[in-house]
């Protein structure tokens, strides 16, 4: 009776364990098997669409994709080579690979993401037909950036799953991913993210960072362009740029968002905060003489090397020091200010901390505390070395002298919207703090403006009927594995304002490492800050001085001509700009090749030359 007992409860344990094994084996077969009710259940879902990101003009720079993915249930994948033949040879991909991977895993697995619907369509007919058991044909959703590589350390990209991984779609990831508070039917979608950039700007800057990287044989290139007045990034250009649709084959390099994460000593360009930082603590006054020699080394530096300047300026104010760019005048005017003073002003200015910019991994910089410097920081500092800054830093410090010394915040994200078009937020114009008075900005803009006029050292910036403020840089590469500075890799850059009177656009570039031509900021990066300016003027219908416009429904500016009359001879067209000569391309008996950007100083045929060719070639180069 008892052992009757126990067999009854020996089948009762089987009994239940079986079933609850059948109930989990049930449901997770459910889950894996493509087609069963698990995959049914994911069908129910809302179909995911990421957020469109575009320019301030509605341009669109990011969007949602649908792709495929050719799938695998491998238990139900009768012959694996045959079958691993048949997806190697539609989709080009190695058969012995595809065989493995068929072979080695133990249930689902992805054969290959991110097609194109054209690409499977064969493999699409033959898994309808149940000739290629166990594969399957899934929807996959991807990115496309229509733009390819315009602005792609802004944009950044997305992982396999559609997941923000760098740029804007990493750092606002919580907004263009899909939100199931976002249901429109059978989709949810992301809000949608308006950016500062203007296409048409970037694209231009774009194209000038390419040319310059190849012309100057450099590492890298880069242009910032900024609203002086709302901090408000209207082109984020740096070379080399990856393409984001195929960021898996960029290298570490090329993908570097230099802008916000590389440090560097600025160099001279650096002086304007400096000798700013003078005035505004009462240091010095804007007529105070100095008497240089072309060498600064007190009686206290014994024997350490002195700080020089390539020539003997003989006395200079602080307007000379800024445009003959003395480092000499510089350490000089550094003698009536305090370490700590002095420090504190260059925080008030941003140095030493992240801008707040909308992008992540940015780079704070470094700004030592006085305690760490040496008997020659002070005077070494206000020139741009020993301390280390981003490109976005100096853009965003020179928005002092176009705000009447308040600090902005620079900003790419205009603003956020749901998909039915409802403003979430919207980009303001942020200050940060003041950081010197509107007297000593105003004068500091006077000084800038000084340097791109007569000998300057931002002569090159100077732009024919605009009022230019600007000041131009040249360093010494710091080789941190040598711990030295570097013999022959030096950082060209000048920081543009204009109209110099009252800025309504920042324009810094910045020339890594220059290998060709020249070193020096103010013959590699000037001529880059002309050749924005060049093409905003227009672009922005900003008038120039003594230059007659036509206005068009008080929205359209447009310059008169400034290309010579032709007649039976070759005109002139030495000294115009790169801009003046896009009108040629409109001529159908003209054909036109140039070399270089800037300015024309030589043409084939030269001027005077009778016009017998047709159609007539021209020849150009710019510096």
């Amino acid at each position: 009776m008892g052992n009757q007992k126990l067999k009854r409860r020996f089948a009762i344990v089987v009994g239940l364990s079986a079933a609850a094994f059948l109930l989990v084996l049930i449901q997770y077969v459910s889950l894996m098997l493509p087609g069963a009710s698990g995959d049914s259940a994911r069908a129910r879902r809302p179909r995911p669409e990421r957020g469109a990101i575009l320019d301030r003009n509605g341009n669109i720079l990011a969007l949602q994709t649908e792709l495929k993915a050719v799938t695998a249930w491998t238990p139900h994948v009768r012959d694996p080579q045959r079958t691993a033949g048949e997806i190697a040879a539609a989709l080009k991909l190695d058969r012995a690979a595809v065989e493995e991977r068929l072979r080695t895993t133990d249930g689902f697995t992805y054969i290959q993401r991110g097609l194109a619907p054209e690409e499977v369509e064969g493999i699409e007919t033959r898994v309808d037909d149940g000739e290629l058991p166990g594969i399957a044909v899934q929807s996959d959703y991807g990115r496309t950036y229509p733009e390819r590589k315009l602005a792609s350390h802004v944009l950044g990209f997305v992982g396999t799953d559609n997941v923000g991984l760098d740029g804007i779609e990493y750092a606002l990831d919580n907004h263009l991913a899909p939100n199931e508070d976002n249901v429109r039917g059978a989709t949810a979608y992301g809000d949608q993210v308006v950016l500062t950039i203007d296409t048409n700007i970037q694209r231009f800057t774009d194209q000038l960072t390419r040319e310059s990287l190849e012309r100057e044989d450099a590492e890298s290139v880069t242009i910032l362009v900024m609203e002086a007045k709302t901090g408000q990034m209207l082109a984020y250009s740096s070379a080399p740029a990856f393409d984001p649709n195929n960021f898996a084959g960029a290298s570490a390099e090329v993908g570097t968002n230099r802008p916000a994460r590389m440090m560097y000593e600025p160099g001279s360009a650096f002086k304007i905060f400096s000798i700013a930082a003078f005035l505004e603590l009462g240091a010095i006054g804007p007529h105070d003489v100095f008497e240089t020699d072309g060498r600064y080394q007190p009686n206290s530096w014994g024997d350490a090397p002195p700080i020089t300047d390539i020539a003997n300026y003989g006395a200079l104010d602080a307007r000379d020091i800024i445009r003959r760019s003395s480092n000499v005048g510089t350490a000089y005017a550094s003698e009536g200010v305090g370490d700590e003073s002095f420090y504190q002003m260059l925080k008030l200015f941003g140095f030493g901390e992240r801008t707040g910019i909308e992008l992540a991994g940015e780079s704070p910089g470094s700004l030592r505390p006085p305690e760490s410097w040496s008997y020659r920081s002070k005077p070494t500092i206000a020139m741009g070395q020993e301390i280390g800054v981003t490109a976005l830093q100096m853009a965003a410090a020179a928005t002092v002298f176009a705000n009447e010394g308040v600090l902005l915040r620079p900003q790419l994200v205009r603003r956020i919207l749901t998909p039915d078009g409802e403003i979430i937020s919207e980009a303001e114009r942020e200050p940060v703090r003041e950081a010197v008075s509107p007297g000593v900005a105003n004068t500091m803009l006077d000084f800038m403006r000084s340097a791109t006029e007569g000998d300057g050292t931002a002569r090159r910036a100077a732009v024919e009927g605009m009022d230019m403020a600007a000041k131009t840089g040249t360093a010494e590469w710091f080789d941190g594995s040598a711990f030295q500075y570097s013999a022959s890799k030096f950082m060209g850059s000048t920081i543009g304002l204009f109209p110099a009177d009252d800025p309504e656009i920042i324009v810094y570039a910045l020339v890594e490492r220059p290998q060709a031509r020249s070193i020096w900021g103010e013959r590699v990066a000037a001529p880059l800050v002309r050749e924005v300016a060049e093409f905003l003027i227009p672009y922005r219908g900003m008038p120039r001085q003594g230059q007659e416009t036509l206005e068009l429904a008080d929205q359209v500016v447009l310059e008169r001509s400034d290309l010579p009359e032709s007649g039976n001879t070759v005109p002139d067209y030495r000294g115009l700009p790169k801009r003046a000569l896009l009108e040629l391309f409109e001529e159908e008996d003209v054909s036109i090749e140039m070399v270089g950007s800037g300015w024309v100083v030589e043409q084939d045929p030269a001027p005077g030359t009778p016009i017998s060719d047709d159609p007539l070639t021209l020849r150009f180069r710019l510096e």
